[in-house]
């Protein structure tokens, strides 16, 4: 990984680019499924509930948001909401540092929000995480 890759929390000023990232990374990596909202709506989403929602860190490199990730806590558990990477950029420690700052401020256990269309995520496969909740951190 870069060391020039660097963590800070999205301002909604960031919106355009955090939605660009979301889209960007849903074409490359689940191209089989549709968008099932126009940019439009989901750019309000993020400028509107994601970002003042609080809990939103990214990575950034050289001024470019190269990943995006989503926290929140509820009564049970921390939850990781989104964890996105740039196409082009995986496999560079990047969704690894975002997933270790999760990790870091959530309390736990710590749970994984899937959607019915993602494979199980590469971090998931591993023996520190059980059947996709996060219930341990080795």
């Amino acid at each position: 990984m870069s060391s020039s890759i660097r963590l800070r929390p999205a301002a909604v000023a960031d919106a355009p680019d955090v939605a660009g990232l979301l889209m960007a990374s849903r074409r490359a990596f689940i191209p089989y499924a549709p968008m099932a909202h126009p940019a439009a709506t989901v750019l309000a989403w993020v400028a509107q509930g994601l970002i003042p929602g609080g809990g939103v860190t990214l990575a950034c490199e050289a001024g470019c948001i190269v990943g995006v990730l989503a926290i929140s806590h509820t009564e049970e558990a921390g939850w990781i909401d989104q964890l996105y990477v740039a196409p082009g950029r995986t496999g560079q420690g990047i969704g690894r540092l975002l997933l270790a700052h999760a990790l870091a401020v959530l309390k736990r256990p710590v749970r994984v929000h899937l959607s019915g269309q993602h494979r199980r995520p590469p971090f998931l496969r591993t023996p520190r995480f059980c059947a996709g909740i996060v219930d341990r951190w080795q």
